[in-house]
């Protein structure tokens, strides 16, 4: 199991004081959709510059233009971009074109929040060929109860692409993503919002290795 680290920052310095604090136990670097909103997509090379062996995913959640804006980044150094799950087959199509011409270390991420019934989106996503799909769990989510249904409706699917989990992932539920066994689990405020971003990251990193 991978470890993604979600950075959902408002500011270039705070970025680079929690990179250089997380990325020994990070496998992924995730520059958030509102980080890059306001750095524009010129950040993903600033990132790239400042941390050449980063493995950098840009959190675009493309809905249209597939191809384009993951080829976008992914010239500017992103290994991963992510289109939202019930975009349409050729912008996913479209964005998985980008990532193999990009060549080997570069995916796409299939983000299905707010997908009420996963199944529906299965046949496109598998036809597309996407390598991540990600349970992002809306981090309001009520109790564990909640968490854990969102996390069993996509297991029964069972998508060709690796599994991702994302949205209010602590180590007290981390037992509960584990039974699910996922490829990849994406991490945002119990690791960036604590007050030893550091120590915290290498609990996740510890606990999952």
């Amino acid at each position: 199991m991978k470890l993604q680290v979600a950075l959902d920052v408002a500011t270039l310095d705070e970025a680079k004081r929690l990179i250089d604090q997380v990325a020994d136990y990070a496998d992924i670097i995730e520059l958030g959709t509102s980080f890059i909103g306001t750095y524009g997509y010129g950040l993903v090379r600033t990132i790239r510059e400042a941390y050449p062996e980063l493995s950098i995913l840009a959190d675009v959640k493309i809905v249209d233009g597939g191809y384009g804006i993951s080829k976008k980044v992914f010239d500017l150094g992103a290994n991963y971009s992510t289109v939202v799950g019930y975009a349409d087959l050729p912008t996913l199509a479209g964005a998985v074109r980008a990532a193999k011409e990009a060549g080997a270390g570069h995916y796409i991420m299939a983000d299905m929040m707010h997908v009420p019934d996963y199944a529906v989106h299965k046949e496109k996503l598998d036809a597309a060929g996407v390598d991540y799909v990600s349970a992002h769990v809306a981090t309001d989510a009520a109790g564990f109860q909640k968490f854990e249904d969102v996390l069993a409706r996509i297991a029964r699917v069972r998508f060709h692409a690796k599994l991702a989990i994302a949205g209010g992932i602590t180590l007290e539920r981390l037992p509960i993503v584990e039974k699910y066994q996922p490829d990849l689990i994406i991490v945002g405020g119990a690791i960036t919002r604590v007050d030893n971003p550091r120590a915290a990251a290498k609990a996740f990193h510890d606990a999952i290795c």
